[in-house]
């Protein structure tokens, strides 16, 4: 949680839950609607969605959304 159980904030409905698998260790991440936004926002604006993402790491991790 990004900021923290006690903060309205770390307190949102995730609308995206994407699952991992890297060195055998399962990596779980929860991301509520702004969150995500800005998880696929480039810092020079570019726009780069979690599909497109998850596209290009085929093959380089197993992912389960």
């Amino acid at each position: 949680m990004r900021w923290g159980a006690n903060d309205a904030r770390g307190q949102e409905q995730a609308v995206w839950s994407i699952r991992s698998v890297r060195h055998g260790k399962v990596i779980n991440r929860h991301y509520c609607f702004g969150c995500a936004k800005e998880a696929q926002t480039w810092h020079d604006g570019i726009l780069w969605t979690f599909a497109e993402q998850l596209e290009y790491a085929k093959g380089i991790q197993r992912l389960d959304v």
